[in-house]
């Protein structure tokens, strides 16, 4: 099969005045012939005269589109069948719904070679303000499947795809499959949808362990509010476990949990913002997964305690221990929640009423009431019985002078930094 070249011409110029950066590409190949340098078209938009004058210089031309800034344009390269279905389940079950909403109407090209493309278009500006973002659009594999054919691959600066109306190797016609135009989508929206395809693999795994599992678990309303004391509780008991490399994970089963319990998001939406307050820059990405975890209208896709229960675990080299950091986690919530945990914890760790059992192991000292003063609770309630005047402690810790309203108040701060070390002082 060849194709015009008036008709290649005319696509090229159509493809220009949408902003894409156009070179050609050697007949019948994916590579541009060999006597053209393309690399100036991966900084800069050619004129017209440019393009008249290339491809009219290359007999029964492809057309090539350069990704990346120059285009504002990343494509996602679908290679084989298995790919697009995996692809498909991605974009119709995990992104976000405004990123899946976005997607809806974006141009799908069915290449030659019987793979696809999944074009979008982006603002450069939103990516070159974080540099971990930034990172994430760069040319990479973000899947590839165990038969070491399929794959899906991000490209970006650097790279380029082949267009329509192009002619693969094997004389297959490259042509639009589905969509009107190139959707942008913003910076969050991208990153969700690169995540989602990275995690392909673990999501087919925990697929396949949910097997057989009632699918239409009605979840209870998210309307149990909790208040300042019980998010700093839970913040405070969680902060030394929310690392770096874990951290989408975690507030993604922290979600789940709080989910399943009935909590309010607003709430939950507090205790992530204390987690990742000054240490995360990726705190939008972390309240889009909150956001999609609570759109859920049932329980199908959300592991919650499980999922971390797991990641303590790990972390810890000890179930028991993680097992109490959850417990004491529990306590903050009030009385009326449901505990998902009760039925997932596993046989001899808590009676029904969330009472240890006889497990070994001796109990940590809980983090939250170090922290917030709950070990004193009835001190304190007592003192605002008496109208008693709270008395002014002033404490030098690591050089740093701290008041407090109350002695036990003082007492509980230092032996929170007995714990946690010098830095939560130093914070």
């Amino acid at each position: 099969m060849s194709i015009d070249d008036s008709l290649i011409l005319s696509s090229a110029h159509s493809y220009l005045r949408q902003g894409l950066s156009v070179f050609p590409l050697a007949t019948k190949e994916k590579k541009p012939p060999s006597h053209f340098k393309w690399e100036k078209y991966q900084h800069a938009l050619p004129t017209e005269e440019e393009v008249n004058s290339c491809f009219s210089a290359a007999e029964d031309a492809n057309i090539a589109i350069a990704t990346g800034a120059v285009s504002r344009l990343l494509a996602f390269d679908l290679d084989g069948t298995l790919a697009k279905s995996n692809a498909d389940d991605i974009i119709q079950n995990r992104i976000r719904q405004d990123t899946r909403e976005a997607l809806a109407d974006t141009i799908w090209v069915l290449t030659g070679g019987r793979g696809f493309h999944l074009l979008v278009r982006f603002n450069p500006a939103e990516f070159r303000q974080n540099n971990l973002a930034a990172s994430e659009i760069k040319n990479a594999v973000l899947w590839r499947g165990k038969d070491g054919h399929s794959e899906i691959r991000l490209k970006s600066d650097g790279g380029y795809v082949v267009a329509p109306p192009s002619i693969h190797p094997s004389g297959s016609q490259y042509r639009f499959l589905k969509g009107n135009s190139i959707a942008e989508l913003s910076k969050d929206q991208i990153l969700d949808l690169i995540r989602c395809f990275k995690q392909i693999g673990r999501i087919r795994t925990i697929d396949a362990q949910k097997e057989g599992a009632s699918k239409d678990t009605v979840l209870l309303p998210a309307t149990t509010e909790l208040d300042d004391e019980q998010v700093m509780g839970i913040v405070v008991i969680l902060k030394p476990y929310y690392l770096k490399g874990q951290r989408h994970e975690f507030v993604l089963y922290l979600s789940g949990w709080l989910r399943k319990e009935g909590i309010a998001i607003e709430s939950v939406r507090k205790i992530i913002e204390g987690l990742a307050v000054d240490n995360d820059e990726e705190l939008s990405d972390r309240l889009a997964t909150l956001q999609d975890t609570y759109n859920k209208q049932n329980s199908d896709g959300i592991k919650g305690y499980q999922g971390l229960l797991e990641i303590l675990q790990a972390q810890l080299g000890s179930m028991n221990l993680a097992h109490q950091i959850l417990k004491e986690l529990q306590d903050a919530f009030p009385q009326n929640a449901y505990h998902e945990s009760y039925a997932s914890a596993g046989p001899g760790v808590y009676d029904c009423e969330g009472s240890k059992s006889s497990t070994p192991g001796n109990k940590l000292p809980s983090a939250s009431e170090l922290a917030i003063g709950l070990v004193n609770k009835k001190e304190k309630e007592q003192q605002q019985e008496n109208n008693s005047t709270p008395t002014i402690i002033v404490e030098q810790i690591n050089g740093l002078c701290y008041t407090f309203d109350t002695a036990n108040c003082a007492l509980m701060f230092r032996n929170f930094k007995d714990i946690y070390g010098s830095s939560f002082a130093d914070e």
